[in-house]
């Protein structure tokens, strides 16, 4: 997750610099942590059920709409789906009884 963290912190300075390359990057990035995430069945005590039933409930479309924007250079989409995706990001968070942890 810290990973994540870091990649969701990188895309939005890519998307405040208009860096449609490093967006892209970044997008592709959190897909690629996620799906090594799903691929390990991850649980533990915190989380209500696997990781990847939370991917596939908050991650798949918004990652999915930034990746589209960014390969289409648009800046608006860009920063819709930011919003939706720190939004959901930060709704699984409270679903698992983790709110402290805000992404901003």
């Amino acid at each position: 997750m810290i990973q994540l963290k870091y990649h969701h912190d990188e895309l939005i300075k890519a998307i405040a610099g208009k860096d449609f390359e490093r967006a892209a990057y970044e997008i592709d990035e959190m897909k690629e942590v996620t799906e090594k995430a799903k691929l390990l069945n991850i649980t533990n005590d915190k989380l209500k059920g696997l990781f990847a039933q939370f991917y596939d409930k908050y991650l798949d479309g918004p990652l999915n709409s930034l990746a589209n924007a960014a390969a289409k250079k648009d800046n608006i989409g860009l920063h819709t789906n930011m919003v939706s995706l720190t939004n959901n990001c930060n709704s699984c968070h409270r679903e698992n009884n983790m709110s402290f942890m805000h992404f901003n």
